[in-house]
């Protein structure tokens, strides 16, 4: 019985619930006038079924009140020539490095009510535009974002005072972010993408040590795939090797026409993954829009420091940056000075898990690679302790290297405040540079050529007390010394996977560590 009438209650609540949706939801005006529907929508407040969302529904009842609730893209029930141009604009959303799922009137391909048209195209103008200036996540939250940045306002004046202008498409490449680099990476996808179609083609490619006959098989088809090798020419080894060496090298690998893992990698991902890399990396720029005059800017990604001056490089390094299990931080800091002949205070992480094998091997290790070993504050003599006791979980010891050109941080250091104790060095290791992939510190950058940059920066530090051309003198002393920078330089370390260069050549970076995922999942939802 108490079941019975609980049942009755639920039923009850049900279909109230239901007859109150039927009364909120608004009946269909599809038999009137598209103009009289928008001016009963946005002068009367008249509720009208939308089919999808109105993230800009403020914006867009500004727009309608100000053209004088009169269509913008519809003419006697058909598209106006800036109507067509935008829909079709919308629909190859990936010419502005957007997806196209983004936009609601490319949901609405069968549609024929004229407003759902009219209105989808609107609010997906809307949703364009602050996607192209500012970006689609909130970079804080790697989330949807509409309200981080107050521009919406503009764009309702934008458009009614352009809509009509046989140039507005055009026009709204005024949107995209200014800075060259930005401008150098659209520049090249664009170029890019008039050669490849966006296909969504995946391969495997077996490992060479595994079966490389299979492997170089599916390479040749591949890159025909990809139009970087004709089929009439497939079976041409030479021009086969040509075409995967320029591959290898538009993927910034070692053009060695071997198909290692990284290169395989590189293969086996499809034209439409990449897109998704370049719409990140274009994201990315988004979210910098003020930079000063002069700046570091170190892309982890691509292993590169440069250093830009009115928008120009004036000064570019390689880098080498964290192992997979020992990641580059990003940050944001300036870069305040300088140490000749740097100690090394060796973190407990590395010295407890790494230096000690050394020390277990050889007595000598210590003394032989220029460290001191502490007991807190005290100095002791390493070779009166029996390594084979200690271990990660057990090190009561404080590792220091010495000046010099054994240590880790070579002749100089860069500093630049951050949480990550992180930053720029030396290192006499290298021939690394000379590597493609170069992941191999425990976090901070090594930089090539420090004395060059180090040189630079004091000739171009207004009245530092040092001298450029004492450098190398100051250096020849083997003694430590600080040089602070007058005039402190703004550093960004960056994680961007796809770059350019001002000939609109485009470069795909692997994404090394991964990072880049969480934000295309985010954006494409996989």
């Amino acid at each position: 019985m108490k079941k019975s009438v609980f049942f009755s209650l639920i039923m009850c609540l049900i279909l109230a619930s239901c007859n109150s949706n039927k009364k909120q939801e608004a009946e269909s005006m599809s038999h009137l006038p598209l103009n009289e529907r928008i001016n009963r929508i946005f002068a009367e407040n008249k509720e009208e079924k939308i089919q999808f969302d109105l993230k800009f529904a403020k914006e867009i009842k500004d727009l309608y009140t100000l053209n004088g609730f009169q269509s913008l893209w519809i003419e006697n029930d058909s598209l106006t020539l800036s109507g067509k141009k935008l829909l079709q604009l919308l629909d190859s959303s990936y010419y502005h490095g957007l997806p196209p799922n983004l936009y609601p009137i490319n949901q609405l391909k069968n549609e024929k009510d004229p407003l759902q048209i009219e209105l989808g195209i609107s609010e997906s103008l809307f949703r364009l535009l602050k996607h192209i200036q500012f970006g689609i996540l909130d970079s804080a939250k790697t989330s949807f974002n509409w309200n981080t940045y107050d521009q919406s306002d503009a764009y309702v004046q934008w458009i009614h005072q352009t809509y009509k202008d046989s140039n507005f498409i055009n026009r709204i490449d005024e949107f995209h972010p200014q800075n060259f680099q930005y401008q150098y990476l659209l520049k090249a996808w664009r170029i890019y993408l008039s050669k490849t179609d966006l296909d969504t083609s995946t391969f495997f490619v077996p490992g060479i040590k595994k079966d490389s006959t299979k492997s170089y098989e599916i390479a040749r088809s591949i890159l025909v795939h990809k139009k970087y090798l004709d089929s009439i020419q497939s079976d041409d080894n030479e021009v086969f090797l040509k075409a995967l060496e320029k591959y290898q090298e538009d993927h910034i690998l070692k053009g060695d026409h071997v198909i290692g893992s990284n290169t395989a990698k590189a293969l086996e991902k499809s034209e439409w993954d990449k897109f998704k890399q370049l719409v990140i990396s274009l994201e990315k720029y988004k979210w910098k829009q003020k930079l000063p005059q002069k700046y570091f800017r170190v892309n982890i990604g691509e292993q590169k420091l440069r250093l830009i001056d009115s928008n120009r490089f004036v000064r570019e390094h390689r880098i080498i940056v964290g192992h997979y299990d020992t990641q580059t931080p990003e940050l944001e800091s300036k870069l305040k000075r300088m140490v000749l002949f740097p100690y090394w205070n060796v973190p407990h992480s590395i010295s407890s898990k790494e230096l000690i094998y050394g020390a277990r091997r050889d007595t000598a290790y210590w003394r032989k690679n220029g460290y001191k070993v502490f007991r807190g504050k005290t100095e002791i003599d390493p070779s009166t302790v029996n390594w084979r006791k200690y271990d990660k979980n057990k090190f009561p010891f404080r590792i220091r290297q010495e000046p010099g050109p054994k240590n880790s941080l070579g002749l100089i250091k860069f500093l630049f405040p951050n949480k990550y104790s992180v930053y720029l060095h030396d290192t006499p290791t290298k021939w690394l540079f000379r590597t493609k992939m170069r992941y191999y510190s425990h976090g901070c950058m090594r930089l090539e050529d420090p004395k060059g940059l180090a040189h630079y920066l004091i000739a171009t530090d207004p009245k530092n007390r040092f001298i450029a051309d004492s450098l190398e003198v100051e250096l020849e002393k083997a003694e430590r010394q600080s040089i602070s920078l007058r005039k402190p330089i703004p550093i960004y370390v960056e994680y961007i996977t796809v770059g350019a260069d001002s000939t609109g050549n485009i470069y795909f970076h692997l994404d090394h560590y991964g990072r880049d995922e969480k934000y295309i999942e985010s954006i494409f939802g996989y």
